[in-house]
């Protein structure tokens, strides 16, 4: 009984460490991993000051990077 116990709770931990991996590795995602700011700044600086597109170009980039770290 007791090995059973010990066995459900190493298995229990095991999937514990997983999960925390798992999200560590997609917190250090960035953008940056992809190319998504270096496009964002370009399509800024084309803009000449309208600010509906460099909110465009802010969107843009946003989902470049969650597009991109969501395949890591």
């Amino acid at each position: 009984m007791l090995v059973k116990k010990l066995g459900l709770l190493v298995v229990m931990l095991l999937v514990l460490v997983s999960v925390s991996m798992r999200a560590s590795a997609s917190r250090s995602c960035s953008g940056d991993d992809c190319g998504c700011y270096i496009y964002a700044q370009e399509c800024r600086d084309s803009c000449a000051g309208n600010f509906n597109c460099i909110r465009a170009c802010t969107r843009e980039s946003v989902q470049c990077a969650k597009a991109c770290c969501s395949c890591f």
